[in-house]
């Protein structure tokens, strides 16, 4: 992969995704007395092709207060793929492993007295991946 543009001085992460292998970052420092080329290694490390490490989790709070609705009920729907899942006391539904397709995904959260919420993540096609995502509810 190229850049060819100006980055501001600071530290930067690099992230690579292949499918088969696990997740890989490096991070980096541009200096203000930096100008030039910059080759970042990233190690990659192989997993299962079926890639059953792969997870889903799940926040729900209340939107004007922000605490945790606990007993929330959790949909994840996506490309052949359902799954039903409950939010704990402090609001997050356990880790769901399994393998999935990539693609768009919905993520439903319902609790009685409150509307429903929902949100849509994107699922990439590579190993050890974690979709964290959070849905705000409001009271009825």
């Amino acid at each position: 992969m190229e850049f060819d543009g100006t980055l501001p001085d600071g530290d930067y992460t690099v992230k690579v995704n292949k499918f088969g292998y696990f997740q890989g970052t490096a991070t980096v420092t541009i200096t203000p007395d930096y100008c030039g080329s910059l080759v970042v290694r990233v190690n990659l490390t192989p997993c299962d092709v079926n890639c059953d490490n792969n997870s889903f989790r799940t926040y729900v709070y209340d939107e004007a207060t922000g605490n945790p609705i606990k007993t929330a009920v959790v949909t994840i729907t996506g490309p052949s793929y359902r799954v039903v899942s409950y939010t704990d006391k402090n609001g997050w539904t356990p880790l769901i492993l399994g393998a999935k397709l990539p693609g768009t995904y919905t993520v439903t959260a319902v609790k009685g007295g409150y509307s429903t919420g929902s949100v849509t993540v994107q699922y990439e096609e590579y190993c050890g991946q974690q979709i964290i995502s959070s849905i705000p509810l409001k009271k009825n």
